[in-house]
């Protein structure tokens, strides 16, 4: 039960992995929350840990797959962070427990499956709490930032089109390469290269589907693809855009290479493959990262009705340290009087105003490079961009 010299108390399941123990840290570090966290097995506590930090902490020992103790566990607790995985294994288990129990959700992934079944859900029956899924870099971070770029120059209701680039590189687990393997399939949708053209989809032959942008250094020019998203999908519709092109690309060679045999073999249409080739990915990225170090970026370029653009760069140099403060982020804004969002499933960047979002995520130091500018007409400036 809640202690009564805490405000709330945040439970995190995966507390002990790569993006459960950063969520973990962030929260101890920012916040006066009592945490718990969840592990199948007993683990002990970091040694880095402060006295007064470990004594806001609690350790629980339970299986995510048994549906009656996982859903007694979410009862007691205030606010519920999911950094379990893969999402494509977990399914619905987490979000229909928290619905059960009437405890918001903070998901680290879900992906399009989720949101497809929360949403049908949400047909039948009102949602009685928040559930806020995709609250990672991709999705996630990738919906909040374009927003926050239109929003700093006023322009978030009279945007053309947008056009955003994702790049990252990282030694991936496997539970992170099976997600990144099952999307490249999206997750049994096969839409294949795509745009959207007033919110339908339009087909792009491979040798079209490419395109270079241009990063802050160190990065430069890179090479990336169409790829389609349900998460830009949701905020183009809510920005009304004639034109939504989204781009994407692992940057490190050797997992590169594995996703695109992943992707020509069609692995991900079943869990075997998708297994297999999510091993390769492991073993691939983590060789690809002996000489290169981690990093996530995003490029956005909108085209305005007025005739202006818009470009904005974001880039963390820790993918699950990054991770872990978005998810901890969220959980932080969700629980501050009066911020809590409207019942029902919602994307990151739906949940929490991108202002107060970055003005955290900033403070919370994982920031590399920031930036956005605006280009004038070409009329009024007197000279092209």
């Amino acid at each position: 039960m809640r202690e009564a010299h805490f405000s709330a108390r945040i439970m995190i399941l995966g507390g002990f992995g790569r993006v459960g123990s950063e969520v973990a840290h962030y929260l101890l570090t920012h916040s006066r929350y009592a945490l718990t966290l969840v592990a199948r097995t007993p683990r002990p506590l970091p040694e880095a840990w402060t006295a007064e930090q470990c004594a806001r902490v609690r350790c629980l020992t339970l299986d995510a797959f048994q549906p009656e103790a996982l859903m007694r566990a979410c009862a007691e607790v205030d606010l519920v962070v999911s950094c379990l995985g893969p999402s494509g294994v977990v399914g619905s288990r987490v979000a229909d427990a928290c619905w059960a129990a009437g405890v918001p959700l903070v998901d680290a992934g879900g992906y399009d499956p989720l949101l497809q079944h929360l949403e049908h859900r949400q047909t039948r029956e009102a949602a009685p709490v928040p559930l806020v899924i995709n609250v990672g870099l991709l999705p996630g971070l990738s919906g909040i930032f374009p927003l926050h770029v239109l929003e700093q120059h006023q322009a978030s209701h009279h945007t053309e089109a947008l056009s955003v680039y994702y790049v990252g590189r990282d030694a991936w687990s496997e539970s992170s390469a099976w997600d990144i393997i099952h999307g490249l399939g999206d997750f049994g949708q096969e839409h294949g290269f795509c745009y959207l053209k007033h919110d339908t989809l339009c087909p792009v032959r491979l040798r079209r589907a490419a395109s270079r942008a241009e990063f802050p250094a160190p990065l430069g020019s890179q090479n990336t693809m169409l790829i389609y998203s349900a998460e830009l999908r949701r905020l183009g519709r809510q920005l009304q855009l004639d034109s939504l092109k989204v781009y994407g690309a692992n940057l490190g060679p050797r997992a590169a290479m594995v996703g695109l045999v992943a992707k020509v073999l069609r692995m991900y249409r079943t869990p075997a493959g998708t297994a297999r080739a999510a091993c390769w990915m492991a073993r691939a990225s983590a060789h690809d990262m002996r000489t290169r170090t981690p990093l996530y970026a995003i490029h956005v370029e909108a085209k305005l009705r007025t005739g202006e653009r818009l470009t904005g760069d974001l880039m963390v140099a820790d993918t699950y340290q990054a991770t872990g403060v978005t998810l901890g982020i969220t959980a932080r804004y969700l629980l501050e009087p009066g911020n809590r969002p409207a019942p029902g499933v919602q994307m990151l960047h739906e949940a929490v105003p991108a202002s107060a979002f970055f003005a955290l995520l900033q403070q919370a130091g994982v920031i590399e490079s920031l930036s956005s500018t605006c280009y004038p007409h070409p009329a009024t400036a007197g000279v092209a961009p």
